[in-house]
């Protein structure tokens, strides 16, 4: 009879110790999956919740309760990172829902002042709408004013005109004299100044840079990627030879504005675009240390240029002395 007994409870132990080892391997699997997400850029509060609640269940068993306070732990910061508009967290889903939404980091607005509008709007439409009130006229004035100090003298006369343009509501001038300013400064990292191609011109940089540095060493690097998915939909390219669908609220495109094909007239398209100039004349700085140094090849953009020429340049910028 204790013999039975011990079977039965053996069976018992190895029973809970299987449905163990089968929470441990999904909990491994989810942090796998939300770990990556996050680095990736796309990862979402459900991850989190579904993270959370998997490891909460892991922690109830026997074989797991000598860690349960190290999860919990896990878990609640995760959640204090979400609240905090400061976090990488954050700044993971800002990049997220701009690229969705179809704009740069919006000028001088604070991670605070960004959450709260991202959190409003469920689509492109009603952000707009709502940048469209974050841009008062005092926030406007300020960026023609920042933007005027920063731009080449090159640009300046252009640009004068352009804030004459905006503020007689000719948008559709604004529109293609300030992406015809932006085409010419992205061609300061390419080698060939001849090529026209500008889509995905950021993503060798970026790439360098989160590849190279701690993200404590180059927090800017998120806020160009994030201006390099807006550039991306500006320089996308459109074929002529049948009709052409621009499929997003804003509809200014360099290609179809060059070949005069569309144009776009509304003002949250200007200020879409003059807030994208105002992004990239910040980051130019960051992106100087590849000056002439992309080429265009097999249908993207690489960098062409000794690493360690590219890393004295770069910690020339940022001050840093590390080794090469």
């Amino acid at each position: 009879m204790e013999n039975e007994i011990i079977k039965i409870s053996s069976k018992e132990n190895n029973s809970s110790y299987s449905e163990s080892i089968a929470q441990i391997s999904e909990s491994v699997r989810i942090i796998g999956q939300t770990l990556s997400k996050m680095f990736g850029y796309d990862n979402t509060v459900s991850d989190l919740k579904k993270l959370g609640e998997t490891l909460a269940k892991l922690a109830s068993t026997a074989y797991m309760s000598s860690v349960k306070e190290a999860i919990n732990s896990i878990v609640a910061s995760a959640y204090e990172a979400e609240k905090n508009p400061n976090s990488y967290f954050n700044y993971v889903k800002y990049r997220k829902l701009l690229r969705e939404f179809h704009w740069a980091w919006l000028f001088n607005i604070t991670p605070e002042e960004l959450k709260l509008l991202l959190e409003k709007a469920n689509n492109e439409e009603e952000f707009d709408e709502l940048a469209a009130s974050f841009f008062d006229d005092g926030k406007i004035q300020s960026m023609f004013s920042f933007i005027t100090e920063m731009l080449p003298r090159r640009h300046r006369v252009m640009f004068k005109q352009v804030k004459f343009a905006f503020n007689n509501k000719c948008y559709a001038l604004v529109n293609s004299s300030v992406m015809s300013i932006i085409d010419n400064l992205l061609s300061v990292v390419i080698k060939n100044k001849g090529r026209s191609t500008r889509k995905e011109i950021l993503n060798p940089i970026i790439k360098f840079y989160f590849d190279n540095y701690r993200l404590g060493d180059i927090g800017f690097a998120i806020e160009i990627s994030i201006l390099s998915n807006n550039i991306d939909l500006l320089f996308d390219d459109y074929s002529f030879g049948g009709r052409i669908n621009v499929g997003t609220h804003k509809k200014v495109r360099r290609h179809l504005s060059l070949h005069g094909v569309k144009y776009s007239n509304q003002r949250i398209d200007s200020i879409m675009v003059l807030n994208t100039l105002a992004t990239l004349m910040k980051n130019m700085k960051y992106l100087k240390p590849f000056e002439n140094s992309l080429i265009y090849k097999g249908k993207k953009f690489l960098i062409n240029l000794n690493e360690k020429a590219i890393y004295k340049r770069i910690n020339k910028q940022l001050k840093l002395n590390q080794s090469v």
